[in-house]
């Protein structure tokens, strides 16, 4: 029998918020500038099973532009912040694993300064760590990181995202990895990963992991 959970490390972007149409938004005001390829909602399915490189062939930019493109994105993300939105019922969902007793922390590769800023408009102080990936295939790093400076014994944390490469990087990092329906990837995406756990609707959280 394996030990209940007791940390819950989150992702951010798609798990606790809902920032896909301000993404997109973002990214074609550069891609116009830049001459880059559009970017649509079916253009982040197609990308989904791509290498970087194939995804940057597919948008048109150069591959040496990747991480300025990134850091690009993330500031204008930071003067938008006010039009970013939980997904419904995450609040309430972090409240009550809370008050249950769960470590809650977050390892996104949006930047730190984002994450709090906007923790902070939301009155949203339940968060222990956060750690923050420099480019897109980090977040194992940053999970063990952060497990190493807590304490944290693997087998009693769970990652929790919505993409391949949170699955990736909690499998990495030797840890659970729990996949959540309402972000960027579809089922069909993370199967073949099989993750530990994975969760229709937020309150599932908290139907499965009843007592710590």
């Amino acid at each position: 029998m394996k030990p209940s959970p007791k940390h819950l490390i989150f992702d951010f972007d798609g798990t606790l918020v809902n920032s896909k149409a301000l993404v997109i938004q973002l990214y074609n005001e550069l891609a116009v500038q830049k001459g880059y390829a559009p970017l649509t909602t079916e253009t982040l399915v197609q990308l989904k099973p791509l290498s970087l490189y194939q995804q940057a062939r597919l948008l048109r930019i150069p591959l040496w532009r990747i991480p300025s493109v990134i850091t690009n994105m993330y500031k204008k993300y930071k003067q938008q912040i006010a039009q970013i939105q939980w997904i419904d019922g995450i609040p309430a969902v972090l409240a009550t694993l809370y008050n249950a007793g769960y470590t809650l922390d977050i390892v996104s590769s949006n930047s730190e300064e984002n994450i709090r800023l906007f923790l902070q408009s939301q009155a949203m102080n339940i968060f222990g760590q956060i750690y923050c990936s420099n480019n897109v295939t980090g977040k194992d790093s940053m999970l063990r990181k952060l497990m190493q400076k807590q304490g944290y014994t693997p087998n009693e944390v769970v990652y929790i995202g919505d993409e391949q490469r949170d699955m990736v990087a909690a499998q990495q990092a030797g840890v659970a990895a729990a996949w959540v329906a309402w972000g960027y990837d579809t089922w069909e995406l993370i199967a073949p990963l099989k993750p530990d756990y994975h969760f229709l609707l937020p309150q599932n959280m908290t139907e499965i992991w009843q007592e710590i």
